[in-house]
């Protein structure tokens, strides 16, 4: 889910503005556009073929007061069928919440020149360049950009091929030699400074927090509050330390990173981000962080990022308790 309150009016100015609304070009998709009056309120990206998921848009519409909807296919013509019957779900579950289904199109990819039609109408029109869209002129006011695909993002938080044990193991010896608070309150202060100088982490600061992340919960916690004032630096940061952690650790750092992108108001970057933070946990065998499920669940119910910056706001205070401080020095 992404927000994004602006205001599109003319189909082509809609499926224009469809990659920059998600913040990635989506393929094989329903995008479903919810509406408050003529406001954009937030966008949500359904898998062709995945109609049960229908479903999980419910408490997002209730949520946000949601009165209409625009649902965009994107497909190419081998899938062009799946993604109209997963549109059609969408619009039949919705309806039920009194929904209505404003403008239902398709189109084969939402690049410029690429042709778009009514499904109701039969009207068609071509895609504009999306770059130029006022929902991409909002995103880069706000310091984002949409990227190539999903499969960039996930890119984001893929692992590195290094062996991290060795790494994880001496951060671990240094834990155990500075104290909990110590080791936290050290490696919390780098973290922070990396953030504000928007500096790439070595794979010995990426261990250190992860094995405080998996260790020490509240310190975890702690670095949430990052979020406050700089969530997509932090996200950028705590992405990257990711990549050079497996295991538990990994999954925690893709937790928090997630939570960043959340709060910046990148759905879709934290729902992958909280997917490979599942899959670390399982490749693991291990049981996934407490938070993962937590913001699962807010992501899923459409809670705001406004709503979820008092977990930040709560990290800050747990800091002062802590004499943690998240600015750097």
């Amino acid at each position: 889910m992404t927000t994004n309150p602006i205001r599109i009016s003319t189909a082509t100015e809609i499926v224009t503005a469809v990659p920059a609304l998600l913040g990635f070009i989506p393929q094989r998709s329903v995008v479903a556009i919810l509406l408050d009056g003529a406001k954009v309120v937030c966008a949500i990206r359904v898998d062709a073929g995945m109609d049960h998921l229908a479903t999980q848009l419910l408490p997002v519409a209730e949520k946000q007061a949601v009165d209409s909807m625009i649902l965009v296919s994107v497909a190419d013509a081998q899938h062009t069928d799946q993604s109209l019957a997963t549109l059609e779900a969408i619009r039949a579950t919705l309806a039920t919440a009194g929904v209505e289904t404003r403008r239902a199109l398709h189109t084969a990819a939402t690049e410029q020149g690429a042709e778009w039609t009514d499904i109701e109408t039969g009207e068609s029109g071509v895609v504009d360049n999306p770059s130029t869209t006022a929902a991409n002129l909002n995103r880069l006011i706000e310091g984002r950009s949409f990227v190539a695909s999903r499969e960039a993002i996930e890119d984001i938080y893929a692992p590195t091929e290094v062996d991290p044990t060795a790494e994880i193991n001496r951060a671990r010896a240094i834990a155990r030699i500075q104290g909990r608070d110590s080791f936290a309150r050290t490696t919390i202060t780098e973290l922070a400074a990396l953030v504000t100088d928007r500096q790439t982490p070595s794979a010995e600061l990426a261990a250190r927090v992860g094995v405080m992340m998996a260790d020490d919960v509240e310190a975890r916690d702690i670095v949430l509050g990052l979020a406050i004032n700089a969530p997509i630096e932090a996200h950028d940061a705590v992405a990257a330390i990711a990549r050079h952690l497996t295991g538990i650790e990994r999954a925690e750092a893709l937790t928090v990173a997630g939570y960043f992108a959340y709060v910046a108001g990148r759905g879709p970057d934290a729902g992958i981000a909280f997917a490979a933070a599942e899959n670390a946990a399982a490749a693991a065998g291990e049981v996934p962080p407490r938070l993962l499920d937590l913001l699962n669940r807010a992501l899923s119910s459409g809670m705001t990022p406004a709503q979820m910056r008092t977990l930040g706001d709560a990290g800050i205070e747990a800091g002062r308790k802590r004499r943690v401080s998240l600015t750097a020095s």
